[in-house]
């Protein structure tokens, strides 16, 4: 099975135009009437959608940066996750502990001063 770093890379590669030396940060936008949504590779991010209000003016309803590789800086620093597809689990796993069918797991904890895991761990999908 391939890491969903590929999949997410060769899903961007099918995109007409998009080639494998194409920046992370670089921005491609899909629409329809009315709808208009934009993402760019790293971390498989939808940067702005556009969507019409009452009145049928554009208005854009996602959270983010207008630059691209604002993202990156904020990984390094705020870390907000804004837009991206957050990794292998969302939200958090309390004490970075989970029990499936018996078998108790242990995972990184990367928030509360290491009380919690959130959205994939110390490196999550929302990084590459």
């Amino acid at each position: 099975m391939l890491p969903l770093y590929y999949v997410l890379r060769l899903a961007f590669l099918l995109i007409p135009g998009v080639s494998a030396q194409a920046s992370p940060f670089t921005k491609y936008t899909i629409s329809a009437p009315g709808i208009n949504a934009s993402f760019i590779p790293y971390g498989a991010r939808i940067t702005n959608l556009y969507v019409n209000d009452k009145d049928g003016n554009p208005q854009d309803v996602i959270l983010g940066y207008d630059n691209g590789t604002q993202y990156l800086h904020d990984t390094e620093t705020v870390h907000t996750y804004f837009g991206p597809v957050v990794g292998r689990y969302a939200n958090r796993i309390k004490n970075g502990t989970f029990t499936v069918q018996g078998v108790t797991s242990h995972i990184p904890e990367n928030e509360h001063n290491g009380e919690d895991t959130l959205h994939g761990g110390i490196t999550g999908y929302d990084q590459v």
